[in-house]
């Protein structure tokens, strides 16, 4: 072979290099995910805490967001430029029979879809099993204006009351679970990789789900001393979750950060 000969194929070989760095560099330019504000305050910026953990993850320095208020969101922006490879859904304030489950009937409709993955927290999680069980089209209420004979949204529970007959949105006579907790793993699953059977994430709610709806399955539970059975539920077969804990939240950065990277590699390997 003459020396041209020779670096012909180099000089190919160093062209498709080249070329597979500009375009990881620029798929990773063109990341974008889609942030829920589950609360019933439009102006507020609540979910915002993802962004920074997101970043976090390599690859995922650059990615773009775009914030979005819940009743505002509609099917249609999944498939609108910068077309997002995720969504997350924040936590919420207020008790269900406090919130206009109509906010919510554009996220119902994604969900049937299972177009996109998802990770939700806290109230966002509670919302995607309420959606999934009950929808929006059946009315809402929480424990303490429940008729027990009648419930209207039994999927929803509070972990406990100390003074019980307290109006709906008075939580000062509620058990809360706050700050470091332990969980649980019953099913193992690609986001908990890396991560021993029980080990510790943020908590801040005194509202729970009961049980995993239908096509739903449950993947962490409660650990030592955490009443919270449902910790974080899985759409069976699809990268949608929704856990009860916050990692969005300060205070347990390994197992928060090492969740995420998890996440968006399911992500990325569901995009690619």
């Amino acid at each position: 072979m003459t020396i041209i000969g020779y670096y012909r194929p180099m000089r190919w070989l160093l062209f498709v290099l080249g070329w597979l760095v500009l375009a990881t560099q620029a798929s990773e330019r063109s990341r974008s995910v889609l942030i829920v504000n589950s609360t019933e305050d439009r102006n507020s910026k609540h979910g915002e805490e993802f962004v920074p953990l997101i970043r976090s993850v390599p690859g995922w320095e650059s990615t773009g967001v775009r914030l979005i208020w819940v009743g505002d969101f509609t099917p249609a922006l999944v498939e609108s430029d910068p077309k997002p490879l995720a969504i997350f859904l924040s936590g919420s304030f207020k008790d269900w029979c406090e919130v206009n489950r109509q906010h919510w009937a554009g996220m119902e409709k994604l969900l049937k879809k299972k177009s996109i993955p998802i990770w939700a927290s806290c109230g966002g999680a509670q919302a995607l099993a309420i959606l999934s069980e009950t929808g929006t089209q059946e009315a809402w209420d929480c424990p303490h204006c429940r008729d027990p004979r009648a419930p209207k949204l039994p999927i929803y529970t509070h972990l406990g009351h100390h003074t019980p007959g307290k109006p709906c949105g008075d939580y000062s006579g509620c058990t809360f679970e706050k700050g470091p907790t332990n969980v649980r793993v019953v099913r193992r699953d690609p986001v908990f990789a890396g991560l021993p059977d029980e080990f510790q994430v943020m908590e801040s709610h005194c509202g729970q789900i009961a049980w995993p709806p239908r096509g739903w399955e449950l993947i962490v539970t409660a650990g030592e001393g955490s009443v919270t059975r449902v910790q974080c539920i899985k759409r069976r077969g699809f990268p949608i979750y929704a856990a009860q804990f916050h990692i969005e939240m300060a205070g347990t950065p390994e197992a928060s950060h090492r969740i995420m990277r998890n996440f968006l590699a399911e992500v990325e390997r569901r995009w690619n």
